[in-house]
């Protein structure tokens, strides 16, 4: 049996292909937005991973923004040891507003 990719991977993964994660509803689910279809090892660590990814994706935590070097500037630290991405979280937002 194949081995799950560690969180790091599918991160690093996923940015080298341009997906962009959303959090949808319900809390633990995750919408993907990508113009290439996935691997088989990519959907099943997304599985693995997602209520993790779930949660960093609520808050818009810089380790899940598909573009940190186009959003950098737009970082700030919350607290608690917790960095968001401004421009992840306006979109988040943007989007709750005229989508859901």
């Amino acid at each position: 049996m194949e081995e799950c990719m560690s969180m790091d991977e599918l991160r690093r993964t996923l940015r080298a292909r341009s997906v962009i994660l959303r959090h949808a509803r319900p809390p633990l689910h995750i919408a993907i937005w990508t113009t290439h279809g996935l691997e088989r090892k990519v959907t099943q660590a997304l599985r693995q991973h997602r209520v993790r990814l779930a949660a960093l994706l609520a808050v818009s935590d810089v380790r899940t923004c598909p573009a940190p070097g186009l959003h950098r500037a737009s970082f700030y630290y919350k607290g608690q040891g917790l960095y968001i991405c401004g421009d992840c979280e306006r979109l988040a937002r943007w989007v709750e507003k005229r989508v859901c």
